[in-house]
């Protein structure tokens, strides 16, 4: 047959069935065959099912293990339309295994929240916060929440929970009740998370709670409302390139409260007005920082909203909108019994126009330009209006090889809850990282990825960031800018070797300089080699990860050469009908010892006293699963 939907709805069942392999093929076929219902269905309706069918071919890539393949797509999707909210969730899922990606991972949730009909799909609630410092895999709960979900929405409950337990005194759960009745949804969740890590004062212990709330009361008008709270209580949580180094009474305690307001109003077909609106409560309270820095402390509190209108055509669609916050700000540095109080007003605004162009039909082209201002959005005055150019450019050279290019403009807004409805990223590239508050920065990059053939897939990513970093100094209050250069290297080679095995190799290259200074240069080679048993249900994946690090300690200003090689494996099983996910990991499985510098270098790169571990430097074993009822 020529028609594609007999292959997705058997790719997805294929898929929840333990044989993403052959799910694989039969999307792809899905994908290949789309254009042939051009007699029955509408360009921009071809589009909105291409859309949907590369976010399954993404999940299915996830579970390959095949990240950079599944981020394309994810791309993909969103490029063919903007206003796909399953695209968006992908990305949103996607991004939480990448690190310095989650302000892009909190802002596709909540751009497809905004844009979801109303479903049963559960919120996560981790899903919508930042800065969780959860090494990879000792979380809860894992990314692709919703697979367990049913394919068509009708009226009713679900239950899904998680948990996980194992080394470190690692403990947590994430329960999310969610439901569906007619024109109303909710979602109610609770995660918990806590470890006492791998060295003395290392420890986390952390609260999130969500509640969320979606209503169409008429056609074309959907109002939702989130309530979410976070608590974190936790200790040194810096790497400095020495196991021995880190401070043992540092103390930090946060508490933040977000009240959110959303609505998306669709005039036409093809055009809709989407607007959020967050109130926030935030304190952040750090003690015994180093040995005569007793204590820093942070609150702010105020309101953020944005607007954005979209428009699709056959060849043409564009993202226009703005917003702002006005945010009551409060400091205390105290060194010893002197005490530095500091209040100030931060506000900002912007204004952004994003055209994509798709001309001629393989081609994707963005032409955007935004415009922020952010007037005393530091300890001190410090004023800043800046025009941001975007250019980016999506080729599909052929059905089997993609070319992409960007260049850029950005600048940081400085909240702990900054998460925007502004496109995050640009022809596959990622806008938005952690950083101080009013960070500018230029992003450049170039990337091709190639299919070989339907189990062989390549491709390679090469970028570099231009960061001006405003540093405050104290007692003066005074500013002065810092100049910052980071290069990233991505490379993969992906092969799905028969219907039970899938292999992938990658190679991450990151360096970072700043002032003559080379802070890190790391080279990560990651091999994996993963089996999918149908009969039974059952997953066993080992991996092998080498590390090079040649990095300068930010404490002791000492350059060191670290490389080391690790060892992962874990084992899953499907339980029948859909019911969940029981998975066994072991993690750095030969104990290997290791000295690394973490990419946050001690809070050099941005504002964060935290930093999300790439591996531990102790063998550690974890219990996941998931339920869903």
């Amino acid at each position: 047959t020529k028609d594609p939907t007999p292959w997705f709805y058997d790719a997805i069942l294929k898929q929840t069935t333990n044989r993403p392999i052959q799910a694989l093929h039969n999307m792809q076929k899905a994908i290949e065959l789309n254009d042939n219902r051009a007699v029955y269905r509408s360009k921009q309706l071809l589009d909105d099912d291409l859309a949907a069918r590369s976010s399954s071919v993404a999940r299915i890539y996830n579970d390959l293990g095949f990240g950079q393949r599944a981020l394309l797509e994810g791309w993909r999707a969103v490029s063919n339309n903007r206003t796909d909210y399953s695209g968006h969730r992908l990305l949103a899922d996607s991004y939480s295994a990448l690190p310095s990606h989650e302000l892009a991972r909190t802002s596709e949730l909540l751009q497809s929240q905004l844009l979801q009909p109303n479903n049963i799909t559960p919120i996560q609630p981790h899903l919508g916060e930042r800065n969780l410092a959860i090494l990879p895999g000792s979380g809860p709960t894992g990314a692709g929440f919703n697979e367990f979900n049913p394919l068509f929405s009708k009226n009713g409950f679900s239950l899904q929970t998680s948990g996980v337990i194992g080394s470190l005194d690692t403990y947590g759960d994430e329960v999310v009740h969610s439901g569906i009745w007619d024109k109303f949804s909710y979602s109610l969740g609770q995660f918990h998370h806590q470890t006492n890590g791998f060295r003395p004062n290392n420890k986390i212990d952390q609260n999130i709670y969500n509640a969320f709330i979606q209503g169409s009361p008429s056609e074309g008008l959907n109002i939702q409302a989130e309530y979410r709270h976070r608590d974190v209580t936790h200790g040194d949580l810096f790497y400095y390139g020495d196991l021995s180094q880190f401070s043992p009474k540092l103390t930090r305690h946060v508490n933040t409260d977000t009240y959110r307001i959303g609505m998306t109003i669709n005039p036409t077909t093809n055009s809709n007005i989407l607007t959020s609106v967050t109130f926030l409560d935030h304190s952040d309270n750090v003690l015994n920082i180093v040995e005569g820095f007793n204590q820093y402390q942070k609150t702010q509190r105020g309101t953020l909203g944005e607007v954005q209108y979209n428009f699709k055509s056959d060849i043409y669609s564009l993202s226009m909108g703005g917003g702002g916050y006005a945010v009551d700000n409060g400091t205390l540095f105290k060194f010893g019994s002197f005490s530095l109080p500091r209040n100030f007003n931060t506000n900002y605004e912007n204004f952004y126009l994003y055209n994509f162009i798709n001309y001629p039909k393989d081609v994707t082209v963005t032409l955007g330009l935004s415009l922020d201002s952010i007037h005393n959005a530091l300890v001190g005055s410090y004023n800043r209006t800046q025009i941001n150019p975007k250019f980016g450019l999506l080729w599909q050279m052929d059905k089997s090889t993609t070319l992409r290019f960007a260049a850029l403009r950005t600048l940081s807004r400085g909240l702990w809850v900054d998460s925007t409805i502004e496109p995050i990223q640009v022809a596959g590239f990622n806008q938005f990282f952690d950083s101080w508050p009013v960070t500018g920065a230029w992003r450049y990059g170039v990337g091709i990825d190639h299919k070989f053939s339907k189990s062989i897939l390549v491709g390679a990513e090469v970028s570099k960031r231009d960061v001006v970093q405003p540093i405050t100094n104290l007692p003066e209050f005074t500013v002065f800018l810092d100049k910052w250069e980071e290069k990233f290297l991505r490379g993969y080679f992906y092969w799905a070797i028969n219907d039970y095995l899938a292999a992938n190799l990658e190679y991450q290259y990151d360096a970072v300089s700043n002032g003559g200074f080379s802070w890190y240069k790391n080279h990560i080679i990651p091999f994996s080699l993963r089996f999918f048993d149908h009969e039974y249900g059952f997953n066993a994946s080992a991996t092998i990860t080498y590390v090079n690090q040649n990095a300068l300690s930010p404490s002791s200003y000492t350059a060191s050469d670290s490389s080391f090689g690790l060892l992962d494996l874990a084992m899953s099983y499907r339980l029948p009908n859909r019911l969940g996910v029981i998975k066994m990991q072991l993690k750095n499985a030969l104990d290997k010892k290791f000295n690394f510098v973490g990419q946050n270098i001690a809070g050099q790169r941005s504002d964060r006293f935290e930093e999300t571990p790439l591996f531990v430097p102790d063998r550690t074993f974890f219990v996941n699963f998931t339920l869903s009822f």
